[in-house]
């Protein structure tokens, strides 16, 4: 009874350790594989910008068809046939023959003989002619030999020295005043204002609209690009590549074709890509590539042509709305900009330059100019006064009422009257 529960004891510390064991084992696995797979994206980051819009490249490669061998045609020349040509006699014509130049003194280095002129059918020449030439300006004496002449009567032409200068009259006299005396102001002095100012109108520059242009690329140019071979088989491996800033290029496999064979001459043909480093910024740039390998008229093939015309499409579309949204920020922005006029720095006043004047001769005295009478001016002329307001008349007083008048006395006594 011991022993069996002995037994049962030792088996349930080994459970419990394997159990441990085993937990212990599978912590420690996940711990090393997420820090395996952190140090991979980072590393795989670096410090090359990525973007996340851009599209991978794509490089297609398909089985090179085989060379034909030229076959070189050579036209068989034939003969011409033997046509009935009626004899046509040909006129060929003769240089006519040019008589040996006659030279005007023998060749013969003998002495001539004093003697008559041989005969010549030509009148004769006149007896100056046959006498020596002299050159006025030596000693030396031209002779002509005795043979014939041909050309007696020859005109020539020459050129002689004018005694007088020719385009200019000789007699001329000259016009003008020749005791000309300056005229101005001999103490006169310089004026002017140093520290004068001024004024200026700016017309405000039309508001034109900046032209839109053509966003640069940014692609990198390949000097060296060779494509893998064709190695009988379809297949699309993606492959990730960093472009140094020196033009070399690493590459690393994305995913995979499912051919170890092909993955690995894709990778061996682009890590040889050289690129210009002059069109790689600072730091390098990644790239995502597709490799394509297909076959002439498969259906692969067709199906990568429709995948790539939608692409394009969509590309253009991209571009499109791109343009619009860059044409519509131009729109907004304002057309007219306010510019302040920078005030105008004083001008340091300028020191007055004395001008040397040449010693002037004495001016004679002028005519003395009588002045013109000058008219008194005319007497201002007094303004009449204003006529008065007429005033209105007063109303008419009420006219008194009659008194009556007392009657006369009866048997009044008459006046005496003087008799």
């Amino acid at each position: 009874m011991n022993h069996s529960q002995t037994v049962v004891q030792q088996r349930q510390k080994e459970g419990k350790a394997l159990k441990n064991f085993l937990i212990a084992s599978l912590v420690g696995s996940l711990s090393f594989h997420a820090a395996v797979m952190a140090l991979q994206v980072s590393d795989r980051g670096g410090n090359l910008p990525i973007d996340p819009t851009e599209e991978e490249m794509e490089v297609v490669v398909e089985e090179a068809s085989p060379e034909q061998p030229l076959q070189e045609q050579i036209a068989e020349i034939e003969p011409p046939s033997e046509t009935d040509v009626p004899d046509v006699p040909e006129e060929v014509a003769f240089a006519p023959e040019v008589a040996p130049p006659q030279p005007l003194v023998p060749e013969s280095p003998t002495p001539l003989e004093k003697g008559e002129d041989a005969p010549s059918d030509q009148p004769g020449t006149d007896p100056a002619a046959a006498q020596p030439m002299t050159n006025n300006a030596g000693d030396t004496s031209l002779k002509v030999g005795g043979g014939p002449i041909f050309k007696p009567f020859g005109l020539g032409s020459g050129f002689g020295n004018a005694t007088r200068p020719t385009g200019f009259n000789p007699l001329g006299v000259p016009t003008g005043d020749l005791q000309g005396k300056p005229s101005g102001d001999p103490q006169g002095k310089p004026g002017g204002v140093s520290n004068g100012t001024g004024t200026a109108t700016r017309s405000e520059p039309s508001a034109v609209p900046p032209a839109v242009s053509p966003a640069k690329s940014k692609e990198p140019v390949c000097v060296s690009c060779p494509k893998p071979k064709y190695q009988g088989r379809e297949a699309s491996p993606r492959v990730e590549m960093k472009i140094q800033p020196d033009g070399s290029v690493q590459v690393r496999l994305r995913k995979s074709s499912g051919n170890p064979d092909l993955d690995r001459q894709t990778l061996e043909t682009m890590s040889k890509w050289r690129f210009d480093p002059q069109s790689i910024p600072e730091g390098g740039v990644k790239k995502r590539v597709r490799v394509t390998y297909e076959e002439e008229g498969s259906i692969t093939q067709r199906q990568n042509e429709q995948r790539r015309r939608r692409e394009a499409e969509r590309q253009q579309v991209a571009e499109q709305e791109q343009q619009r949204r860059e044409a519509q920020r131009q729109r907004q922005q304002p057309t007219t900009a306010v510019e302040t006029p920078a005030k105008p720095a004083p001008a340091p006043a300028a020191a007055p330059t004395l001008v040397e004047t040449p010693p002037v001769e004495p001016v004679a005295p002028l005519p003395e100019v009588v002045p013109a009478p000058v008219e008194p001016p005319p007497e201002p002329v007094e303004a009449a006064p204003p006529e008065p307001a007429p005033i209105e008349a007063a109303p008419p007083e009420p006219a008194p009422a009659p008194v009556a008048e007392p009657l006369p006395a009866e048997n009044a006594p008459l006046p005496a009257s003087d008799q």
